[in-house]
């Protein structure tokens, strides 16, 4: 690292891990970054009410690897007891997951420019930040035929993005010999896309619900996370079709995507109460956005075993009085 007349900055790092979680052959790493900064207060004469005023780049990789063991191929062992014999019966199970000696570390290489500005005698704050980040190598489970002995398989399964906006603002509303009041407020919008799944992949099934009667999943072009249902069945003239016992048919050969699960827009909001010596902090955190799938709600509001299963069961709703 360096530094220019102090206000110019360079920072430069090489990083190397080796882990024991992958095999020998292919478990060491190296991670390159660089960040530089340019505190814009001490190379210019700004106006006063600025205090402190300072730019920011930096470039990155870091790696990530599988949990311990997650990457093993290997048999598990369980007893069934001595059967009336002097020794106990041993068997050996394969795991429903399978393992995978051949994964990759997944690396993410991100580029980030930053504005950090502080007003009024650092009264006020004010944190900028765009940020645009690459996964490559994403670790996750892949679904695979139960015939071949599991349900999923560890693989570097593909690239996803993230590029978004952060900002942090701080304050003192309240300051005087014996009482402070702090607050801070931060908010992250964040838009994500899957770049690249496995060779032959388009689509990665997260979880089927319900025998298939929705589905989430991340598609190529898409934000992770998306929820599919089967939409109500039309006939030739675009009309929904309603079946014998008065409700919409489902098309059951199309599946469209009725929600996603990330949020739009996730926050916090701290306070800091100080008074001659004592302190209290409040901390709130918030997501905007973002689907769920409630399935036992669902399944429980179907069998009338919640309140809310009672709207519309009235006699103006065609139910009883």
């Amino acid at each position: 690292n360096g530094s220019y007349k102090n206000f110019l900055f360079l920072e430069g790092t090489v990083r190397r891990d080796r882990t024991s979680t992958m095999n020998p052959n292919n478990n060491a790493f190296v991670y390159p970054s660089v960040n530089s900064s340019l505190v814009l207060t001490e190379a210019f004469k700004l106006p006063d009410f600025i205090s402190y005023s300072k730019l920011r780049a930096s470039w990155g990789i870091v790696g990530n690897y599988p949990d311990p063991y997650r990457a093993n191929i290997a048999y598990n062992q369980g007893t069934l007891g001595s059967q009336g014999g002097s020794q106990p019966v041993l068997y050996t199970t394969i795991p429903s997951s399978f393992g995978n000696d051949g994964i990759r570390p997944e690396e993410k290489h991100e580029i980030e420019f930053g504005l950090e500005t502080q007003f009024f005698n650092r009264r006020l704050g004010l944190d900028l930040t765009y940020y645009n980040g690459q996964i490559v190598d994403q670790i996750l489970p892949l679904t695979i035929p139960q015939s071949s002995g599991a349900i999923s398989v560890l693989t570097n399964i593909g690239t996803l993005r993230n590029k978004g906006v952060e900002i942090g603002l701080t304050g003192t509303p309240f300051l005087t010999s014996n009482f402070s009041w702090n607050m801070g407020l931060n908010l992250s919008f964040n838009d994500n896309r899957v770049e690249q799944l496995a060779p032959g992949l388009d689509q990665l099934l997260h979880t089927d619900y319900d025998g298939n009667a929705a589905q989430l999943v991340s598609k190529v072009g898409q934000p992770m996370g998306d929820f599919l249902a089967h939409p109500v069945a039309v006939n030739g003239k675009g009309e929904k079709i309603v079946d014998p016992n008065g409700l919409y048919k489902v098309d059951p050969t199309r599946m469209e995507k009725i929600g996603n699960a990330m949020p739009k827009v996730i926050g916090g909001l701290s306070n800091s109460f100080n008074y001659k010596g004592f302190s209290l902090d409040v901390v709130m955190d918030f997501r905007y956005g973002g689907y769920i799938m409630p399935t036992a709600i669902n399944w429980m509001l179907s069998r009338g075993l919640l309140e809310e299963s009672l709207n519309f069961m009235d006699k103006a709703h065609g139910g009883i009085s």
